[in-house]
């Protein structure tokens, strides 16, 4: 059995048995707790049973809470290290493995007893847990240390990530681990970029400053500078955590965990009416609205279903601040990651204005949003070159951003100024990034 909790309170109890996973409300949260999961957990007696194997028997309010990818990678060499063959790990123990370290708000108990992590958080250094990171990725690790399981086991993603606080004058200067951390310092979770060129962070950098300029919430990012063991600098992208609020977790639940859907099933259709729905509040639809169009016309292929989310504070849903906006050539990924109206492969605006109206946008308000975006996408260059892409690289982006507008005005759907088929079986390209990355 496995409990649940949500800043201290108790939610619920989780428990397996017979290969499948039931859970329960508390009686006590029944009675005042919070809609956590409103549309597919909803909040009442009795025992409540779930068989996804996209969230492995999991409601999708708890699967958010498990990492994949990278944190899954760690999470699977500490198991083995314990003798635990992976085929024997269940859901409920990787929950517990997350135990008080997991993204967002909710916690679970008993956790997973892990004797080397220290109690608080302890000092050390992004260069040091960068070159730990490495070693996993290029398998010369002989085991998985204490303190990147701590810094880098939660977390989702493709990506070697940390999940630390960083000092505001020292950048390199790094906090992992539980408690509360001294003034001076603050949380982010930083990507490793350990490709060959180095071109990954920057290159998310510029299309965080880009989303921004498109008027789409994002969170605080920028670049840190680690000098790799040849002495060179290389830079990596760090996202200012937008599960924590001070000394407050932030309930996170990503689109395809709050509408229990496949994340590579996803439309944004569902996306636009599950905001009206949780939100009641029609400037977070046309918040979607905007993200939408953003990922058409700056070509972000990575837009899946658990790279959008929504945060509950204080009683109130809205859309989290967007992240994982990557650039992904329709060469490499024919595919969106998710679908416009049942379009995956080259949806047109008239086909985004159609999913927006449904959901109750005004069509001048989609027209302005669309022209705000498409400014924005067409300064890629400037963005690009601020954050020091290399110049074939601005070049090459810059080429699929123009050929997207050029068959976008070809098809008659938007006036000179820029702006930008059912998925076959098998057809999913390569995938960034996966996962909650307040990644």
């Amino acid at each position: 059995m496995l409990n649940v909790a949500y800043h201290g309170q108790p939610v619920g109890r989780l428990v397996e048995g017979s290969g499948r996973i039931f859970f329960e409300y508390d009686p006590q949260w029944l009675g005042q707790g919070h809609d956590l999961s409103p549309l597919h957990l909803p909040r009442k007696p009795g025992v409540q049973y779930y068989h996804a194997k996209s969230f492995d028997g999991l409601p999708g309010l708890f699967h958010d809470s498990l990492p994949d990818s990278w944190g899954a990678k760690l999470m699977e060499m500490r198991f083995a290290e314990k003798g635990i063959k992976p085929n024997k790990v269940t859901p409920l123990m990787r929950l517990a493995y997350v135990g008080q370290r997991g993204m967002g708000a909710l916690t679970y108990e008993p956790a997973w007893p892990e004797p080397g992590l220290p109690p608080k958080f302890q000092q050390t250094k992004l260069v040091v847990l960068e070159r730990e990171a490495r070693a996993v990725v290029a398998g010369s690790a002989g085991k998985v240390l204490a303190h990147l399981v701590e810094a880098g086991g939660t977390a989702g993603g493709a990506y070697p990530k940390v999940v630390v606080a960083v000092h505001d004058r020292v950048p390199d200067e790094v906090l992992y681990g539980g408690g509360e951390y001294p003034p001076g310092y603050t949380p982010w979770l930083v990507k490793f970029d350990l490709s060959a060129h180095n071109t990954i962070g920057p290159m998310e950098h510029a299309y965080a400053a880009m989303a921004r300029a498109a008027g789409i919430a994002m969170p605080e990012t920028r670049l840190f500078s680690v000098p790799d063991q040849a002495g060179r600098v290389r830079r990596h992208f760090g996202v200012k955590r937008f599960d924590r609020d001070g000394g407050e977790r932030i309930h996170v639940h990503s689109f395809a965990g709050v509408a229990h859907k496949d994340p590579d099933k996803c439309d944004y259709r569902d996306l636009l009416l599950v905001a009206k729905a949780l939100t009641r509040d029609m400037t977070q639809v046309l918040e979607g609205v905007r993200r939408m169009i953003f990922n058409v016309a700056a070509s972000n292929r990575d837009d899946h279903g658990k790279n959008h989310a929504f945060v509950y504070q204080r009683g109130e849903w809205a859309f989290s601040p967007a992240f994982d906006l990557v650039f992904v050539s329709p060469s490499v990924q024919s595919m969106r990651g998710m679908g416009i109206g049942g379009e995956w492969r080259a949806p047109t605006v008239a086909q985004v204005s159609v999913v927006a109206r449904d959901a109750g946008a005004d069509p001048k308000a989609i027209q302005l949003i669309t022209d705000q975006v498409a400014a924005a996408v067409q300064r890629w260059p400037h963005f690009a070159a601020e954050t020091a892409v290399p110049a074939e690289e601005i070049a090459r982006v810059s080429g699929v951003l123009a050929a997207q507008r050029e068959s976008l005005v070809s098809r008659n759907v938007i006036a000179p100024a820029p702006s930008v088929a059912t998925r076959p079986a098998g057809s999913r390209g390569p995938r960034q990034s996966r996962g909650i990355s307040p990644d």
